[in-house]
């Protein structure tokens, strides 16, 4: 939690404006979605014809913040295709139809105030 004792916008007096920094961030997210739109392209991978871990480190921020704000991710064409490469991979497939992954149980800690779903 962030904790200020002076007003910041977000945080004031030591209290966590969660839906303050949660609408700033929302329109930060919605800035930057175009860029890993055309940073993805039509390319298999980031680095070319195979996965490396920072294809996975790029997923598991687009999934996160897919299922967080679902809105500026509809159209986008390379990110759902990069997406669904990845789901695809052999030894992945199967998490990714499993329950914790479709809970969004494996999304922050316990005392986090959201965890993938609504």
């Amino acid at each position: 939690a962030v904790v200020s004792t002076q007003s910041t916008g977000g945080c004031d007096a030591g209290v966590f404006d969660h839906e303050f920094m949660k609408a700033n961030f929302i329109k930060r997210l919605e800035d930057r979605v175009p860029m890993f739109e055309e940073l993805l392209g039509a390319g298999f991978c980031l680095g070319g014809h195979t996965p490396c871990y920072v294809d996975f480190l790029v997923y598991e921020y687009l999934d996160h913040m897919r299922r967080f704000v679902p809105g500026p991710f509809e159209g986008r064409a390379n990110i759902a295709a990069f997406m669904e490469r990845v789901e695809g991979l052999k030894g992945l497939k199967d998490w990714f139809e499993g329950e914790e992954y479709k809970a969004g149980a494996y999304i922050n800690g316990p005392i986090a105030k959201w965890h993938g779903k609504e």
